[in-house]
């Protein structure tokens, strides 16, 4: 009976916190809508994509598809032509403070095709409250093709009505730690009743390494070929690691979002399907597109 007072009172503070906050700063964002088909395909970069991609690629070619981070540098970004794409990482809203020279390259490369090399309707899905620097922007400008559609990254952490009333009023939303988060709520937001998630593995601790100075690396692998797949120190800030403990404290933040997702989009009658084999996530129905 305590904890369940103890539970109620931290809801009713943490409620009212909230509701001060949108007050005094939440604010809600137009969203666009691409073509009228029910369904959408969200495209993640894990290693399974590829053999999905080679097997299946008339089927994104044909239908709505978001793509996410840095898809744009591979060759199925012109061959599928997809209509959306997600960018959650900082790295594409730092100004020149990337720290590695080959992301910095990379990144310049990134918003050089987004700029010079897209000739299809895309739009680009951010947080509202990330900002690209003013030359990115001046970039994306050149472009006409393509349009910037915001979603508000507030959070509500009080009771779960009034957090579901203010996603509903696009006045908060869900923990965009993880780009696959923007890209579901993007696909619900833009009411696509069915929605198929490919190349989200999600298995990284599998792909974990410690050395013997206690540090943390990951080997970060993608479905594409990229220079940063050898062992990544992971950071938390420029020189300093992540502990285990910290880090896998910060993978369950992502799996706590997909189950609140997935009940936010039952009752919007939206369908996830998770259709990768051996994907980590197990929030979303299994299935095959």
């Amino acid at each position: 009976m305590y904890g369940k007072i103890k539970w109620i009172i931290k809801k009713v503070f943490l409620s009212l916190e909230g509701l001060w906050h949108i007050v005094i700063k939440a604010k809600s964002f137009d969203n666009y809508k691409i073509g009228n088909n029910s369904k959408i395909y969200i495209l993640g970069n894990g290693p399974s994509l590829r053999n999905e991609l080679d097997n299946n690629l008339n089927i994104f070619s044909c239908n709505d598809c978001l793509c996410v981070n840095w898809f744009p540098l591979t060759d199925e970004f012109f061959q599928i032509k997809p209509s959306y794409l997600a960018l959650a990482d900082p790295v594409f809203f730092a100004d020149g403070n990337i720290g590695y020279d080959f992301i910095k390259t990379k990144s310049e490369q990134f918003f050089h095709v987004l700029s010079k090399q897209v000739d299809w309707e895309l739009v680009i899905i951010i947080p509202a409250q990330c900002i690209f620097d003013k030359r990115r922007v001046d970039l994306i400008k050149e472009n006409s093709f393509i349009k910037i559609m915001k979603i508000n990254a507030d959070l509500f952490h009080g009771f779960d009505f009034l957090r579901d009333y203010f996603i509903n009023k696009r006045l908060s939303s869900f923990h965009f730690q993880n780009v696959l988060v923007l890209a579901l709520t993007a696909g619900i937001f833009m009411g696509y009743k069915q929605i198929f998630l490919l190349g989200c593995d999600h298995d990284w601790c599998k792909n974990l390494y410690v050395n013997d100075c206690n540090d943390v690396y990951i080997k970060d692998i993608h479905f594409y070929k990229d220079k940063s797949e050898g062992l990544v120190p992971m950071l938390k800030r420029p020189g300093q690691f992540f502990s285990m403990s910290e880090l896998f404290n910060a993978f369950s933040i992502d799996f706590v979002e997909y189950e609140k997702i997935e009940k936010y989009a039952r009752r919007h009658e939206c369908e996830i399907i998770n259709t990768v084999e051996n994907s980590f996530i197990d929030a979303f129905k299994r299935g095959r597109i």
